[in-house]
């Protein structure tokens, strides 16, 4: 695996993902939430000491929106919104996030592995039957470039074949347009990977978003088993990276970074 070490890694932020519903609907989904968010931040205060409501919704539009998955509470070791590592929880979804800087999978793997374990147990109804209904790795990567030089990267130093749908088009008078690239590949009839780039931003600076995103139906990963998985799911989106990084790339990758 020595060919798989970079001395400037891309990587900005890595983010694992579950999300769950409950048989009782959206209220019971809700009502759960409220109970088990102390458990939770119980289970996780000597990792991450200070909780950061990162926003409120009131119970009431919550049922009348019908919104799902969203990220209420964020659990942090620095009492910063941005600080990373952060565990995130919200009624029907959990998330850890780290940044590139901290960045190692021997040691985020049994961090994943932790959390998974707690947000299951702070729930009365266990989310490992039949309740689960997706889990994810995603590994978002960051480039320094300008928009006209999107195409070239891509083909050149990513390896990616860039057809745009905007080249049969007509030209967009006094409008600029800003592409996204995205493929999606489904590896079985339980998991998909996705691709994509588009132009966004890190740490206040410009260039190039590329996301590698793995996702499978809850119920493969209770038969196959989290941790089998989560080493599967790595190993998917590890290899794609690294199928894609073009032997300039990587030398520069491993030089002093352009990027």
């Amino acid at each position: 695996m020595a060919d798989r070490k970079l001395k400037n890694a891309p990587i900005v932020e890595h983010i694992f993902e579950m999300r769950w519903g409950h048989p009782r609907g959206r209220d019971a989904l809700w009502d759960e939430f409220e109970a088990s968010r102390g458990v939770l931040h119980k289970a996780l205060r000597k990792r991450f000491p200070h909780r950061i409501r990162k926003q409120e919704i009131p119970s009431a539009m919550w049922l009348h929106m019908g919104v799902s998955g969203v990220v209420i509470d964020r659990f942090t070791r620095e009492q910063q919104l941005a600080s990373y590592p952060l565990a995130q929880y919200g009624p029907g979804v959990a998330s850890y996030n780290v940044d590139g800087k901290s960045y190692q999978w021997r040691t985020l793997l049994p961090e994943l592995q932790e959390f998974f374990r707690d947000v299951c147990s702070a729930h009365e109804e266990p989310l490992l039957k039949d309740r689960l209904e997706s889990i994810s790795v995603r590994a978002v990567d960051f480039y320094r470039l300008d928009q006209e030089q999107i195409n070239d990267f891509l083909s050149s130093r990513l390896q990616v074949r860039v057809a745009s749908p905007l080249d049969s088009m007509p030209q967009l008078v006094g409008a600029k347009v800003v592409p996204t690239y995205r493929s999606s590949w489904s590896i079985d009839v339980h998991s998909k990977f996705e691709f994509s780039a588009e132009m966004g931003q890190a740490n206040g600076k410009l260039g190039l978003v590329v996301q590698f995103h793995y996702e499978s139906k809850g119920s493969h990963v209770e038969s196959t088993g989290f941790e089998t998985w989560l080493a599967h799911a790595h190993a998917v989106t590890g290899d794609a990276f690294f199928k894609m990084l073009s032997p300039k790339l990587k030398e520069e990758l491993n030089g002093t970074s352009l990027y």
